[in-house]
């Protein structure tokens, strides 16, 4: 009961740090790790890993997790076959296939960060089909692993990709309401304003409803005055361009 209560105490408390300066944590550990700990990072690939996703980068991240899946998958594959030699087959078995789920699931989750980039970055380069295609695999990955984190920002690349091969679609505004909807749930408050913002832009355009300001502004409050950034800018210009009323 005293380990429950101890992780249910770290989790809330981990969940309050604002999303950004949780990111920031994560990026100044791992640089901590590399600077003073070199040989932690040799060994635990998986630390490294962890913190990288966590702070947002995943492209230093995936070497890392494919470090750890590797061993993972190694120590697993060796210690199943072992107790396979050994007569324990039903064992063996187990043990291996527990490797391979590891593996899996070790990249999974910077695997869907990587494809909200890529659909970002075919959109960019003028290619919204082949983003759609990725975006939607990636939703349908994280939909089968039942995975939370890091979906509000597909959803929001998602609406991107809709506006872009009709303007008209209604499930833009579907999709960045679903993205506002879980960002807000998970406490993530910059994925939260960026697709808060996105359908105030779409309200301006008179394809979303006037609840969208309300929500910026309430999600906009979540931040200090002190920061500065580009999505933050962003948020005050549009609240700024037409004031909402009070109440």
């Amino acid at each position: 009961m005293l380990t429950l209560k101890h992780a249910l105490t770290h989790e809330v408390t981990y969940q309050s740090v604002p999303e950004l300066r949780r990111q920031r944590l994560h990026a100044d550990v791992a640089s901590a790790i590399l600077r003073l700990a070199p040989d932690t990072a040799e060994r635990r690939p998986d630390v490294m890993a962890h913190h990288y996703t966590e702070a947002g980068q995943a492209p230093d991240a995936i070497p890392y997790w494919h470090q750890a899946g590797q061993r993972a998958i190694q120590g697993s594959y060796f210690t199943g076959w072992a107790a396979f030699l050994a007569g324990d087959r039903a064992r063996g078995a187990a043990v291996m296939r527990e490797g391979a789920e590891a593996y899996r699931a070790m990249h999974h989750r910077a695997g869907l960060r990587l494809r909200a980039e890529l659909a970002s970055a075919l959109l960019d380069v003028g290619d919204p089909d082949d983003a759609a295609r990725a975006i939607e695999e990636a939703l349908a990955q994280a939909d089968e692993a039942r995975e939370g984190a890091g979906v509000p920002e597909l959803h929001r690349v998602r609406a991107r990709v809709l506006l872009r091969r009709d303007p008209r679609d209604p499930r833009t505004v579907a999709s960045l309401q679903e993205a506002l909807r879980m960002a807000s749930e998970q406490g993530a408050w910059l994925h939260a304003l960026r697709a808060a913002t996105e359908l105030v832009r779409l309200e301006r355009q008179g394809a979303a409803g006037a609840a969208s300001e309300a929500a910026l502004r309430d999600v906009y409050a979540r931040f200090g005055d002190d920061l500065d950034l580009p999505d933050l800018s962003a948020a005050r210009a549009l609240l700024e361009h037409r004031p909402l009323p009070d109440g």
